[in-house]
């Protein structure tokens, strides 16, 4: 292998840093310099986290909850998308009266479930820590206001269809007592039997009814674990990661320039070059060039020697 072909050594980078110091070190501090000059002009981002927790609220078998990945039977991937939803962001902004648009409060919030947990996290983020915290409280209030509504709701639709119901059989089971009280023979018969159906059916009714009733009173769809609080430090921009970032891209920057700036100028791009040079007229392949001037010389000397010989 050729030993012109090898890459470069680090001395050579060391060398081209010797060199080009000035150039590396001012783009370093340009670099910071502009990190900074951003973390002046750019607002700073506060955000505040309200952690809810959520419960069962034993009325599974009508709102779907037994199909959540958690221990809690409830689904926290469709909850957390009910916190987006217009139905929680409407009254959360009323609650903020700050008479900003739907799409622009939700580009603010960030919902996050922890793994194996029945607990949403609520993130809002704002201009100042202030409105960070009231967003954050006001979309937690208003999406546990929500579910409770929304479960009472549908237990009240299926408690008015079940007393419904059960109105429908005591007004039969009247019926059929009078029937088996005036009638005889096989009508008597059958509306006796119908009675027992009857009353069956009604004890039924009544049983749901007790139950239902019981979730609704003592409905918990939830509560508010941890409230949130104004933060102390914006989230964003953070000034360790902006200048570090900075002033390593302003020293790829510089190293970038010597290098060009290397390559441009009247000096040769890597200091081993000679060496390199020296190492090539030094192997085999160089030796026979190198005994051609010798031989050269010498038929010269016979040729001459020739001539002279001629003219005596």
């Amino acid at each position: 292998m050729d030993a012109t072909a090898s890459g470069p050594e680090l001395a050579d980078y060391v060398a081209l840093a010797r060199r080009h110091w000035w150039r590396i070190a001012a783009g370093a501090l340009g670099g910071g310099m502009a990190a900074a000059i951003v973390l002046l002009v750019l607002p700073p981002t506060y955000t505040a986290t309200a952690a809810v927790q959520v419960r069962p609220t034993g009325a599974a078998e009508l709102t779907g909850e037994l199909s959540g990945r958690t221990n809690g039977g409830v689904n926290l991937d469709t909850e957390a998308q009910v916190v987006r939803s217009n139905q929680v962001a409407e009254p959360a902004v009323s609650a903020l009266a700050t008479g900003e648009d739907l799409d622009e409060v939700r580009e603010r919030l960030t919902i996050t479930v922890p793994p194996n947990s029945s607990v949403l996290r609520i993130g809002y983020s704002a201009a100042s820590a202030e409105e960070a915290r009231d967003g954050a409280t006001a979309f937690a209030e208003a999406y546990l206001s929500h579910r409770k509504d929304t479960v009472t709701g549908y237990l009240d639709t299926r408690l008015q269809a079940l007393r419904s119901e059960l109105d429908g059989q005591r007004e039969a089971l009247t019926e059929l007592a009078e029937t088996a009280a005036t009638e005889t023979g096989a009508v008597k018969t059958s509306a006796t039997t119908r009675i027992t159906a009857t009353r069956d059916e009604i004890s039924s009714l009544n049983s749901q009814i007790s139950e239902l009733s019981t979730v609704r009173a003592s409905l918990d769809p939830g509560q508010v674990i941890t409230a949130a609080t104004a933060p102390e430090s914006p989230s964003s921009p953070v000034p360790a990661l902006w200048l570090s970032s900075g002033t390593l891209l302003g020293l790829a920057t510089g190293v970038l320039t010597a290098h060009l700036a290397e390559r441009s100028g009247p000096r040769p791009p890597r200091s081993s070059r000679g060496r390199h040079a020296g190492r090539a007229a030094l192997s085999p392949a160089a030796a026979p060039a190198a005994e051609e001037p010798g031989a050269a010389e010498d038929a010269t000397a016979t040729h001459t020697g020739a001539d002279l010989a001629t003219q005596r």
